[in-house]
């Protein structure tokens, strides 16, 4: 589920540092050379339209901006995704350069697009798939530290102060979403259906702990030792963006998206839309932008 943050109201009190020995656990950092890559996704279209080497994600601002009038602005209603981060829990107002440049060119970019569209708003997606193990707490309880970390989410101030200045210019909505929320989601969707349709999953591993999703001659793994993993959390946030469900019905919600993402991201973020366009068969043209290293 996405929540609404105000960003116009600064949080004045919260537990800034909720664990002082914190340090970061992902380590899907990427290695290569800092590349800017573009995807086209839609129903049919997994495509890529440019992958070139860059260390300024900013000199190509008209460049994606042409994309976007190319590919989206038939459509009505646009969500821009972008500041992908895993909180950090020493000091939840610290966000990475990475992370800074991901806001800021999204938002400049959504300001001069913006009118293209009858509305236009901004996400930004929570890596919380790496918060530390909880000893107090049973697997199928509460973990401690993301439910402190969400709860409420602090928006760190350097992001706050670009979506304040854009916002100057034009209205928009900005949300977050837990990634780790949004893989169980997944989980609990395709638990019935995957007993009985093995001509869609593929059941695997020491104990069958892994399940895989079948698309044609591709097999993308969504569970990992029985735990949704990042491919899951992507399927089902872009199916949040699609639509709107709410006791078993189905609404349409924003028809076109935009994500931003760290290059060590590209894999599970093409596959999670794959698995998301073939199960819950998607109407949501994207433009899927891969750039920095890391999301931390």
């Amino acid at each position: 589920m996405m929540k609404m943050i105000n960003f116009h109201e600064k949080l004045e009190w919260y537990n800034n540092c909720i664990l002082k020995d914190y340090k970061c656990c992902c380590s899907r950092e990427w290695t290569d050379k800092n590349k800017l890559i573009i995807y086209y996704m839609d129903k049919e279209n997994c495509k890529e339209l440019l992958n070139i080497e860059s260390n300024n994600i900013f000199d190509y601002l008209e460049t994606v901006q042409s994309i976007v009038q190319k590919y989206l602005v038939q459509r009505k209603k646009l969500i821009l995704a972008g500041g992908h981060t895993v909180i950090n829990l020493k000091d939840r107002n610290f966000v990475s350069q990475e992370v800074i440049n991901s806001v800021d060119f999204g938002m400049k970019l959504l300001s001069t697009i913006y009118s293209y569209f009858d509305k236009t708003d901004f996400l930004i997606p929570l890596n919380d798939f790496f918060m530390e193990k909880d000893e107090k707490n049973d697997d199928n309880e509460i973990n401690f530290y993301r439910n402190e970390a969400l709860n409420p989410y602090v928006l760190p101030e350097s992001l706050r102060a670009i979506f304040l200045r854009e916002s100057k210019s034009f209205k928009f909505d900005l949300y977050f979403c837990s990634e780790k929320n949004m893989a169980d989601k997944f989980k609990r969707h395709i638990k019935n259906v995957k007993k009985n349709n093995l001509d869609i999953f593929r059941n695997y591993g020491k104990n069958f702990e892994n399940w895989s999703y079948k698309i044609l001659d591709k097999e993308i793994e969504v569970i990992s030792n029985n735990k949704p993993n990042c491919v899951a959390g992507n399927a089902s946030t872009f199916r949040d963006i699609n639509f709107i469900i709410k006791n078993s019905k189905i609404k349409p919600n924003y028809d076109s998206h935009i994500a931003i993402y760290p290059l060590c991201s590209l894999e599970n973020v093409i596959n999670g839309y794959l698995v998301a366009n073939d199960f819950y068969n998607l109407d949501l043209p994207t433009l899927l932008i891969f750039f920095d290293k890391k999301c931390f």
